[in-house]
């Protein structure tokens, strides 16, 4: 059983990417909106891409006490490939009733292009 804090803010949440097709060597910003901040929650989000064959870790990023964060990060050719990707942002919280994982999640299709 979940803790109704914790049920209220998991359908929330939003990420934007800005450009969504980013060419190599260009910085590409990612932006989330409403994401929990209560004791439950970790205040960091980990963001990284997933393609059928790949992953990749971008990093993380804090939260902010408003509920929004922003990463800018840059692709780089020796890294990541150039295709369509899934880009995941994931946060950790726990039901508050008995300690289980609550993993929040969000993602959004971008494009890294040569």
């Amino acid at each position: 059983m979940f803790h109704v804090a914790v049920l209220a803010v998991v359908a929330s949440q939003t990420i934007s990417v800005s450009p969504a097709s980013v060419r190599f060597d260009h910085v590409q910003t990612i932006k989330g909106k409403d994401w929990p901040v209560i004791e439950f929650c970790s205040r960091t989000v980990r963001l990284r891409l997933e393609s059928p064959q790949n992953e990749f870790k971008i990093g993380t990023a804090k939260v902010k006490t408003d509920g929004t964060f922003r990463r800018r990060w840059t692709p780089r050719r020796a890294k990541v490939g150039a295709g369509r990707w899934r880009l995941v942002v994931r946060m950790h919280c726990e039901s508050g009733e008995d300690g289980s994982t609550v993993t929040v999640k969000r993602s959004r299709i971008i494009r890294i292009r040569n």
